[in-house]
């Protein structure tokens, strides 16, 4: 199986799901992002990302404008 094919499952109640698009896709309930790359699926801790956020803001940059 390529990544590119690459389906993720996600409960809902008593069954399991298939995420459709599983690059960029965040948890609801872990917060944590999984992100596709050359080297295979990746995830991602939301408290990195929001410290890099706070950084950002800290130098006057707003990163909902990058």
């Amino acid at each position: 199986m390529t990544l590119k094919s690459f389906t993720g499952w996600q409960r809902q109640q008593e069954q399991l799901e298939a995420i459709e698009q599983i690059d960029g896709w965040i948890s609801p309930r872990l917060g944590v992002r999984f992100q596709l790359s050359d080297k295979g699926l990746e995830m991602f801790d939301p408290s990195r990302s929001q410290a890099l956020e706070s950084r950002l803001r800290e130098m006057g940059i707003d990163p909902n404008q990058l």
